[in-house]
């Protein structure tokens, strides 16, 4: 499995233990051992602005307390990932260039969609995700970082 590496900002945002869990939930995820809409949905790339493309930034929704019954729902009538969708975006990407390629956890959008018609703060979010990037690059694996 490729490992998980929680930003020092979301880190922050969630706290160490909730860090953890979401780090897990997201490898379980992406290695295919949780079935869809069981903790995220629609799993997508950006493709607007073009910093964001330019980082290669994905997004991918998150069950919240709105949306369970509807992705029950959904999962039972096996419906496309593109429906399981919500207002809680986590915002991640893969870091390609490092050893074992982990994907990156940047951020959560909570209003997510408000967020992300705002292009100066998107801009904001390429931006940090750099930032991320190169600390990472420097100072790989240490205790600012959360490495499932």
């Amino acid at each position: 499995m490729r490992p998980v590496v929680i930003s020092t900002s979301l880190k922050v945002d969630l706290g160490t233990e909730s860090s953890l869990a979401l780090a897990s939930e997201f490898k379980l995820y992406k290695a295919g051992q949780t079935y869809l809409g069981e903790f995220f949905g629609k799993d997508v790339q950006f493709i607007k602005p073009k910093p964001v493309v330019d980082q290669e930034l994905w997004h991918i929704h998150m069950e919240t307390s709105l949306v369970t019954s509807q992705w029950d729902k959904l999962a039972e009538r096996r419906a496309d990932q593109d429906r399981f969708t919500s207002d809680r975006i986590l915002v991640y990407t893969m870091l390609g260039d490092f050893h074992l390629q982990p994907f990156l956890l940047v951020t959560i959008l909570d209003p997510g969609h408000e967020k992300m018609k705002d292009a100066t703060f998107m801009r904001s979010l390429a931006d940090l995700t750099e930032q991320e990037r190169k600390a990472y690059s420097t100072a790989c694996a240490n205790d600012n970082w959360i490495v499932a």
